[in-house]
């Protein structure tokens, strides 16, 4: 009887902890675009003019941090603190800004034959996204 009241607790722990398991699903992430119709997300044809385009969240009230890749060689990360009111990105030829859950990113004209590619990854908890951008040259 003893050894029943000692392995009962533990068959309980290890029962609630495969039920809590369950209850952390986490939705996709809904999107809000700027232009509209961004929901796509692979390869979003940038005009050589350059454009802006938001990425809002409509369902995560912000990122645990977001990755950026550009020209397949560079990479770095933004994150925010609670107190932060944003975080940013600025480069030659692109910037990107994170407030809470909205993502701008900025991709300006591109007057060299040269294309350019720049992914944005996305971490809201345990769910993942991203999106990429490719301007090509003139």
């Amino acid at each position: 009887m003893k050894k029943i009241c000692n392995i009962l607790p533990l068959l309980i722990a290890g029962l609630v902890s495969l039920h809590s398991c369950d209850s952390f699903d986490w939705d996709p992430i809904e999107w809000e675009t700027t232009p509209p119709g961004l929901e796509k997300k692979d390869n979003i044809q940038v005009p050589p003019d350059g454009g802006t385009y938001v990425l809002a969240s409509q369902n995560y009230p912000g990122f645990m941090y977001i990755n950026i890749w550009w020209d397949d060689e560079h990479h770095t990360s933004l994150s925010m603190n609670k107190n932060d009111v944003s975080a940013f990105l600025v480069k030659d030829w692109f910037s990107v800004r994170l407030d809470h859950n909205i993502i701008t990113v900025a991709i300006y004209g591109n007057d060299s034959p040269l294309n350019r590619k720049l992914d944005i990854g996305i971490c809201a908890g345990d769910i993942f996204d991203g999106f990429t951008f490719i301007q090509n040259g003139k």
